[in-house]
């Protein structure tokens, strides 16, 4: 297909694992529905896998060609095959592809879609007469046509894609399966424990399960860690992790306002509830996790002003209430503090693997960080961004006065808060390698975001690695 002359200068990257020879087993059914495919050139009927694992869309590359879809630019991928680790690179278009309902094309969906290679190798069968037979008495039918390759995957609709087709109804089938409805017609999804084999398939066959910038967007979060990350007084202060250099935040100081009255109204309401929040403010005052707002000091390059709200934990057996300040609020054509942020790569280890492990110990043990996300500082340059409102200390719920405070820590609610409290521990590690090697390699392989989770096979193992974990985390500020 000849390539148009205007080409927009976007380009994009991903990575794809591929397999040619692995197939799902026969009692795999994985979700796929029929839909028409039109290009400027031709439509035609394609089978489509849904993908809630996939962030991003694709489209078989002969299928777009044979369709003669419109370019969207380029992507540039990074396609692995299984047990390989450095995969060959090449670059793909983005295009823009319509899906329509065979029997009704007033339902449809235009997405755009990546071009690759091949989506899956794996044999996808459809559903066998059991499984069409409980459908059947429940009133479903599932969508055929004759004209479309039974076997044969033509599109991956992801994440980004998915839920947009999704309707409202679903429908179990039996203890394994749930039928989903979207507007090509019922699908079959089947339940995650049911296979093993359905796993290999994910981590072998699939594509796009990572979204087209994350590896980069991962790199950079990474070397802006690296970069800005110091220790002062056992505790460590690290930048929040930017998009980049020039990103204009707008204050949504609105939204922030609106909530802030919202949530008088409930302690009006709810006296206790009102103590209970205000304990947490003037506990959280008193450690230095936040400070008022100097109207007189000069300000951050970025103000935010961040809603927030309780928890409640009533069963846990330390702090029952915990504040959460919702860094996704923005107004309508505006980027909210997440919108802003690098989320960082997922640094903690398979929470499987950590919990089978710990089954194999004769001695086991646990602990955690007290308010992990709080025992980092974050830089003064960064903290602007970060304001919220309270109640002024002169005045009272009947007469309320507005006062402006900021989070001096690292805070819940903001998306780059796991990862930054993942790499401080994982950097502060590094420093007692070889000091502590066996405790250090544990806390490495066993500390899941902020609890650590390990054994030893005697108990003299078991009270060295609790003194030296004590040891280590306390020069870290972290208890």
């Amino acid at each position: 297909m000849p390539i148009p002359s205007e080409i927009p200068d976007k380009e994009e990257s991903a990575d794809i694992s591929q397999n040619s020879s692995a197939t799902t087993g026969s009692d795999v059914i994985l979700q796929t529905v029929y839909a028409v495919g039109e290009g400027k050139r031709k439509k035609c009927v394609l089978r489509c896998l849904l993908d809630g694992g996939s962030q991003v869309s694709f489209i078989r590359e002969d299928i777009s060609k044979k369709l003669g879809l419109p370019s969207k630019g380029y992507s540039n991928l990074n396609i692995c095959t299984f047990s390989e680790k450095n995969g060959k690179h090449c670059r793909q278009r983005k295009v823009e592809l319509t899906l329509r309902n065979i029997t009704d094309s007033d339902k449809f969906i235009t997405l755009d879609v990546i071009e690759a290679p091949v989506i899956t190798t794996a044999e996808i069968k459809p559903p066998d007469e059991k499984i069409k037979s409980q459908l059947k008495g429940l009133g479903i039918s599932l969508m055929t046509h004759p004209s479309a390759d039974q076997e044969s995957i033509s599109v991956l609709i992801g994440a980004d894609c998915l839920w947009k087709i999704a309707k409202e109804e679903i429908k179990r089938i039996n203890e394994n399966a749930v039928a989903l409805d979207t507007i090509f017609g019922w699908c079959i999804q089947v339940e995650e424990k049911l296979s093993r084999t359905l796993e290999s398939f994910w981590n072998i066959e699939s594509l796009g399960v990572n979204s087209p910038d994350e590896r980069l967007e991962n790199e950079e979060a990474l070397r802006l860690f690296e970069n800005s990350i110091q220790q002062n007084n056992y505790r460590y202060e690290v930048r929040l992790p930017w998009i980049n250099e020039n990103v204009i935040l707008h204050d949504n100081y609105a939204n922030a306002e609106r909530r802030f009255f919202n949530l008088l109204k409930q302690f009006h309401s709810n006296l206790n509830f009102y103590k209970e929040y205000k304990q947490v403010i003037n506990d959280q005052i008193k450690d230095g996790i936040i400070e008022k707002v100097d109207p007189n000091a000069s300000q951050g390059e970025r103000i935010y002003y961040i809603p927030h709200r309780a928890v409640l934990r009533k069963n846990h057996s330390s702090t029952k209430l915990r504040v959460v300040y919702d860094a996704s609020s923005k107004d309508k054509n505006q980027k909210s503090l997440n919108d802003c942020l690098l989320q960082g790569p997922n640094l903690v280890p398979e929470l499987l693997k950590v919990l089978l492990k710990f089954r194999l110990h004769r001695i086991v043990f646990t602990a955690d960080i007290q308010k992990a996300f709080l025992q980092i500082s974050v830089s003064c340059e960064d903290q602007d961004a970060m304001r919220f409102l309270w109640i002024h200390d002169d005045s009272n719920l009947s007469n309320p006065k507005v006062q402006i405070y900021r989070m001096c820590r690292v805070m819940f609610g903001a998306k780059s808060s796991p990862f930054l409290l993942s790499a401080c521990i994982k950097h502060h590690l590094r420093k007692f390698e070889s000091e502590y090697p066996k405790t250090v390699e544990l806390l490495n392989n066993y500390m899941y975001v902020d609890d650590f989770i390990c054994g030893t096979n005697t108990e003299m193992e078991a009270i060295e690695v609790y003194h030296n974990a004590n040891t280590i985390m306390k020069k870290a500020s972290m208890t």
